[in-house]
């Protein structure tokens, strides 16, 4: 015999730190009733300390229960702990419900789910199937993450970092720019020792980190430059009067710092600024170094400049007078170089940093990606994924929305900033959120900055 709150009991995956015993989840179907729209509570048994996250996933029997929208509004409480916005989806054909969240504290042990605008559709709800996903992960930190639409989990770590972080990656080392911040991570996205809980760069970071020779550099909106050894000792911190929009170029000889001043934008090297244009003049490109030469774009022109043995520059040439080539330079395999204006792609010879003529793609291009061995590869603003070859630019259809960088190798992965994520020419999925900080390779994994996470997918 049963009542209207006989309570359904089925296992549910659960993962945090000290796992006690089988978790259980409880749903409750007290809040339902037949053709009203009513709340369904999910109740995870205390059985966890420290919860870092959880993943539900329930398949109703079909025709069973209707739920609004595809992506169905879901509040978690726990005591105690503060939790993210559950990620959702919601399958009508198949009756399938995910939800999934992270603590933001990792404090949780005790999970309540709430779905509300939920209407039983028959006289009994049936016997739903809770599933255990094929990552079977448990006593460890979360590293699953949901892709709407797609009814996947795909297994890799997952970091919370903040909004708009900036991202860059190395074999074995990703770097994050985000708020006041700077993480340096391993491969699983773990803190590296000595970057425990993040760099307080003492002020908001406002371009993209660079990676090199046991370095990592970074600059801040305020007008500092922070520059760490990979053991996350403090090597400089650098007084460069005016907001750093892009990342560094790190070489032997120094660091080059891309700075917007009042007079003008301008690289700052060992204390020596090498002005740039004129005030009101923008500079978001990141300068690329290669042998005697260093290019680097403003809004209006490409500049060439020659470096002697101190590391000192003076200028050579300008390339596109008038253009606005806020991509960054970019040397390919075998010593040629391009940078981008809009649509225009200016190809030039890295060694003499002589100009060739532009190549006009159908659409305007992000930054280049790579070096590799292949062609250079953009994102069009017309979500396309577009490749230069034989002096042509050649396009592959992707998303609908503007692709952000792209990852080099084969596969070619992307993001576009609507969520489309996947391989280029295979299975595109839509991610939880705009892609924010683009998608870059540490050489083993993909990653990619969505809202406030940082997610890593083995390729």
């Amino acid at each position: 015999m049963t009542t209207p709150k006989a309570l359904l009991v089925a296992c549910a995956l659960l993962m945090g730190t000290a796992a006690l015993a089988e978790p259980v989840l409880t749903i409750d179907r007290a809040g339902l009733k037949k053709g009203v729209p009513g709340t369904l509570t999910l109740r995870l048994s205390n059985v966890v300390d420290n919860v870092s996250a959880y993943q539900i996933i329930i398949q109703f029997p079909p025709g069973a229960v209707s739920l609004p929208s595809a992506s169905p509004t879901v509040s978690t409480t726990a005591s105690p702990g503060i939790w993210d916005t559950p990620v959702t989806n919601w399958e009508a054909a198949t009756g399938k419900l995910w939800i999934v969240s992270a603590s933001v504290d990792g404090q949780g042990n005790g999970i309540l789910c709430t779905v509300p605008n939920v209407t039983l559709l028959s006289d009994s709800l049936g016997v739903p199937v809770v599933f255990d996903p094929e990552t079977n992960i448990a006593d460890v930190a979360w590293n699953g993450y949901y892709l709407t639409g797609s009814s996947v989990i795909v297994n890799g770590a997952v970091k919370k970092v903040g909004e708009g972080a900036k991202v860059a990656a190395a074999p074995g080392t990703v770097a994050v720019a985000a708020g006041t911040k700077l993480y340096v991570l391993d491969s699983a996205l773990v803190d590296k020792p000595g970057f425990e809980g993040g760099k307080d760069l003492g002020g908001t970071a406002s371009g993209r980190p660079a990676i090199k020779d046991g370095l990592i550099a970074v600059g801040t909106a305020e007008g500092t430059g922070k520059v760490y050894s990979e053991t996350g000792q403090e090597v400089a911190s650098v007084a460069l009067g005016g907001p750093v929009k892009a990342a560094p170029a790190i070489t032997p000889l120094g660091i080059y710092w891309p700075v917007e001043k009042a007079a003008g934008p301008a690289l700052v090297f060992n204390g020596v600024e090498t002005p740039l244009g004129a005030a009101g003049d923008k500079l978001t490109s990141s300068p690329a170094v290669f042998g005697g030469k260093l290019f680097v774009g403003t809004d209006k022109a490409a500049k060439v400049m020659n470096v002697d043995a101190t590391g000192a520059l003076t200028p050579q040439a300008d390339t596109g007078a008038g253009e606005d080539f806020s991509t960054s330079p970019f040397i390919m395999a075998g010593g040629n170089g391009i940078v981008v204006a809009g649509a225009k792609v200016w190809p030039f010879v890295a060694a003499t940093g002589a100009p060739g003529a532009p190549i006009t793609a159908p659409a305007a291009l992000s930054d280049p990606v790579g070096p590799f061995a292949g062609p250079a590869v953009f994102g069009g603003a017309d979500g396309k994924v577009y490749t230069l070859a034989a002096g042509a630019v050649e396009g592959v259809a992707f998303g609908a929305a503007p692709v952000v960088p792209v990852v080099p190798g084969a596969p070619v992965w992307a993001a576009d900033t609507a969520g489309k994520f996947g391989k280029v020419g295979g299975e595109i999925v839509d991610l939880a959120g705009p892609v924010a900080g683009g998608v870059v390779t540490d050489g083993a994994n993909v990653l990619v900055a969505v809202g406030d996470d940082l997610v890593s997918v083995a390729k």
